[in-house]
């Protein structure tokens, strides 16, 4: 990391082994690399059980104290109510304790990370593939399924919850189908909706990241055709919802590292539209004593997402973890082959040697395009 920093060759190996002397990467030591460029931190991306863990932060979603920017808290007998996370508003009173860098140090204790220069407790970012796709969107998908088959959307497809589910998934296929959209199996089903009473309605982990975002665009289109027909307020409120987090979605998807200002501060109204009716469809169904919209710590990320894309005006998609993902897919495949014993090892040589063959992409593409000029 320091050698990247730097942009230098590194002066011993991957285990502080010296070179060998006249060899390449001993003449390489202390030199630049990549014609003087250098690496620079930029942010940590991590789901929220990985940005705990390397950072070591005391309050996280598992605490009393949730979160490690603000005093949000569950609630609980003794804990102050104006500070409960489950107020998604923009001005909830936890907005006014939000912390820097320097205010956090004196809550708690320097992450290991503070070593690396640029690093800020600010620069932890959120990742909205982790938040959305497999968090809250979950939720929305299952629980909005449910109160389609109670409004009678459905019944056409059948007398029983499952033929009305299982009619509702070719629906949704068959409009994506037209589409050019691809959407996976495994269907629903009462089990994997959690829509047969054990506990909050949820999909499964069956359901994938990408496959689960365009069940998302599907159901805004779905929820406009059914809002037309019915008055419902419920269903008109969950009509705003979809709508809010897909114009969302559609203006992070459209944009690079940064918003322009009109994009950052629509999109950061769309998220907080989202929140509001998710908060107020979570206490309609309390009402009705229904398992719905489940109000979850991942809402208070999503109200830390949402006041960042307004004054940061950074896309959210930059710190979405797909890739990542696709990445650790391939580490296991190693891992997978390699002794238990050496198995850290390995990855991290295998690891070393990819970038090399990066670098040395980079290197000859500049080659080239110097050449040619």
């Amino acid at each position: 990391m320091d050698c990247a920093l730097r942009g230098v060759g590194p002066r011993t190996g991957f285990q502080g082994e010296a070179f060998p002397e006249g060899s390449h990467r001993a003449s390489m030591a202390d030199k630049p690399l990549c014609q003087g460029r250098k690496a620079m931190y930029f942010s940590v991306k991590a789901d929220l059980k990985a940005r705990k863990e390397v950072n070591e932060f005391r309050n996280w979603y598992s605490c009393t104290r949730l979160c490690e920017s603000c005093l949000a808290e569950k609630p609980a007998k003794n804990n102050n109510p104006g500070m409960d996370f489950r107020n998604l508003q923009a001005d909830a009173p936890y907005f006014y304790t939000r912390l820097n860098q320097e205010q956090f140090l004196k809550f708690d204790h320097a992450p290991p990370w503070s070593c690396v220069p640029g690093y800020r407790i600010e620069t932890v970012s959120l990742d909205i593939m982790h938040n959305i796709y497999l968090g809250l969107w979950k939720d929305v998908m299952a629980s909005a399924v449910g109160m389609l088959l109670l409004a009678g959307v459905y019944d056409i497809y059948g007398s029983t919850a499952e033929e009305q589910l299982k009619g509702a998934w070719e629906q949704m296929r068959s409009d994506c189908r037209r589409r050019g959209i691809h959407i996976c199996k495994p269907g629903f089903t009462l089990a994997n909706t959690h829509l047969d009473g054990d506990g909050y309605a949820e999909l499964g982990s069956r359901f994938k990241a990408a496959n689960v975002k365009n069940m998302e665009w599907w159901l805004c289109r779905e929820m406009q055709r059914v809002a037309e027909k019915l008055t419902d307020r419920p269903l008109q409120v969950l009509a705003t919802l979809c709508w809010a987090l897909q114009h969302t979605i559609e203006l992070m998807d459209s944009t690079d590292l940064l918003f322009n200002e009109d994009d950052a501060l629509e999109a950061s109204r769309c998220l907080f539209l989202f929140l509001d009716c998710y908060q107020w469809l979570a206490c309609d169904a309390w009402h009705k004593n229904l398992l719905f919209f489940n109000l979850r710590p991942k809402c208070q990320c999503l109200w830390h997402t949402a006041h960042n894309i307004r004054e940061l005006k950074i896309s959210p998609r930059v710190f979405q973890n797909f890739d990542e993902e696709s990445f650790l897919g391939k580490i296991k495949m190693i891992a997978c082959k390699c002794h238990g014993k050496t198995m850290t090892h390995r990855v991290y040589e295998r690891y070393i040697l990819v970038l090399a063959i990066v670098v040395e992409r980079m290197r000859r593409n500049s080659k080239f395009a110097s050449s040619a000029v």
